[in-house]
């Protein structure tokens, strides 16, 4: 199974939000309902670049202490429960019972069938792009972003390189069928299984960051706006 996720930046806090709500709701005033959200905890990290949920676990590629195993089930008290060093860890996707993080020219597949005794079981070793910084994973393949090179697949069942899409990207995501590439002034629907891609080209933006949900894509520009596609009409 697979748990979508986004990235999340931090300078050195990792803020846990593992929220209760509070509702407070003016009716003399004919006021919409106030929601608050109250931070449950804060787990210190060094240097957290992503964040995946599975169950009562929470997994942290920390790219100076690498993957960080946290057993969340109680939520008031976070515990860490396993680490496994990978500098420069930069992504994390948890597939099956399998967390695929990437760092620098590695991705590493770390078996957490038990958490606790997380371990290091598959790594997959790319001579030519150092840079990858995003990962999703279906089936037998694995989908990567190379930031300064491109984004390829990779066949997790032998770990051995697939195909890739010739350009770099800022940011991809994966919905099961396609792959979405923000880069630059272009948005990419690629099929990889197929070899052939769309595209959607707005020479005065900057694409930053993509995720879909539906038959809808949803796209950042920074200070050029939010862009949303039907992607029905793609």
């Amino acid at each position: 199974m697979t748990f979508p996720r986004r990235k999340l930046f931090f300078s050195s806090l990792l803020v846990l939000f593992l929220v209760a709500s509070i509702f407070q709701n003016n009716q003399t005033q004919g006021l919409a309902t106030d929601i608050v959200f109250t931070n449950l905890s804060i787990i210190n990290s060094s240097a957290p670049s992503d964040i995946a949920v599975d169950g009562d676990y929470l997994y942290i590629a920390d790219a100076i202490n690498g993957l960080l195993v946290y057993d969340i089930a109680n939520k008031i008290n976070p515990v860490q429960v396993a680490g496994i060093s990978i500098p420069g860890a930069s992504s994390v996707f948890i597939s099956g019972y399998i967390a695929y993080v990437t760092a620098y020219d590695r991705l590493l597949a770390i078996d957490v069938t038990d958490p606790v005794n997380a371990y290091v079981w598959r790594i997959y070793t790319d001579p030519v792009r150092k840079n990858m910084t995003e990962v999703f994973v279906s089936g037998d393949t694995a989908y990567i972003n190379d930031k300064l090179q491109e984004v390829f697949s990779v066949d997790v069942t032998n770990f051995l390189y697939k195909s890739a899409y010739q350009a770099p990207a800022n940011a991809i995501w994966y919905d099961g069928f396609y792959v979405y590439v923000a880069q630059n002034g272009t948005i990419h629907q690629i099929n990889f299984d197929q070899s052939n891609s769309k595209s959607d080209i707005q020479p005065s933006v900057s694409f930053l960051d993509v995720t879909t949900q539906g038959s809808y894509g949803y796209v950042s520009a920074g200070f050029d706006g939010f862009f949303i596609y039907d992607l029905n009409t793609f």
